[in-house]
């Protein structure tokens, strides 16, 4: 179950991080471009990726390779249309495993909506989906994951100026507001 509600999160941070990424983007009226990026940690390990975009098309790929010698690499690439993002990615890791993902948000009249595929390197299929409602103070939202073995989890929130009230497919509820928590 703990797999589950991380895969759930996972799907919902994703939406959410896609939305923000396409509003950006949407936002920008800029020329082709690619840009390059190294880090080097603490421990010696490195990482380097390069993001092009290219009309409405952005495309990115990296590699990290730890302090000991192994690699993952990873591609992706996000489509921006009016309205809508869909991309798709995979990561290859230190083993030779393949995790590919694709999906797609739509979005405008104050709604978002996502839906997104992951397959594993064995070819365990994890899928999510979302809602988000935004205007007047308020953003109301919900998703649904469902992981390699069938199993479903489900999730709401409501998030106003200074709190949020969550309630996972267990009818639990819990609500965050400033720096405490409070469980229902």
């Amino acid at each position: 179950m703990v797999a589950q509600n991380q895969l759930l999160r996972r799907v919902s941070g994703a939406v959410a991080t896609a939305l923000i990424a396409a509003v950006f983007m949407l936002s920008l009226n800029s020329p082709a471009y690619a840009q390059t990026y190294t880090k080097t940690g603490r421990r010696g390990g490195t990482a380097t990726g390069t993001v092009t975009q290219k009309g409405n098309t952005i495309s990115g790929t990296g590699t990290a390779t730890g302090a000991k010698g192994k690699t993952i690499s990873g591609s992706g690439t996000a489509t921006v249309r009016p309205g809508q993002v869909s991309g798709s990615g995979s990561i290859t890791g230190p083993k030779g495993g393949i995790t590919r993902g694709s999906g797609t948000i739509k979005y405008g009249n104050g709604t978002a909506s996502g839906s997104g595929t992951i397959t594993g390197p064995k070819g365990g299929t994890s899928t999510g989906s979302g809602t988000v409602k935004y205007g007047n103070g308020t953003v109301t939202g919900s998703g649904t994951a469902t992981g390699p073995k069938g199993k479903t989890v489900s999730g709401s929130g409501t998030a106003t100026s200074g709190s949020a009230t969550i309630t996972n497919g267990k009818g639990q509820t819990r609500t965050f507001g400033g720096l405490r928590r409070k469980q229902q």
